[in-house]
């Protein structure tokens, strides 16, 4: 067993099957050595994750679904690389967008929902 798979299962962690497109888009393109993964939308066991920022969602709430893309990201990556993490090197970036109120400040400690999730 590789070791990001060893770290999921310490975690309690499963990987979700990577989603299927929502739109006309690719899941992910590779170039070179480089893999682009698309974006990843927030969902759990109901469905899609709704709500805002600083209006009716709070920042732990917010974490958890950065942290469910996350583990969606890493479902599209495990499927680029034909289920072998040998292939991965690293993650060069991760871009989050957080849906939120004008007065909101923290979105960095929702995107850490998926940082700590990675870096972990």
């Amino acid at each position: 067993m590789h070791p990001i798979d060893d770290r999921l299962a310490s975690l309690g962690i499963t990987l979700p099957d990577a989603p299927a497109p929502a739109a006309n888009y690719v899941p992910f393109v590779r170039v070179g050595n480089l893999l682009h993964v698309s974006g990843q939308i927030s969902q759990n066991e109901a469905g899609l994750i709704r709500g805002r920022l600083g209006e009716d969602l709070a920042v732990e709430q917010g974490a958890e679904a950065a942290r469910r893309c996350a583990l969606s990201l890493l479902a599209q990556v495990k499927r680029a690389c034909d289920g072998d993490w040998t292939r991965l090197e690293r993650a060069v970036k991760l871009v989050g967008f957080v849906n939120s109120t004008a007065d909101f400040i923290d979105q960095p400690k929702v995107i850490n929902g998926a940082s700590d999730l990675l870096v972990a």
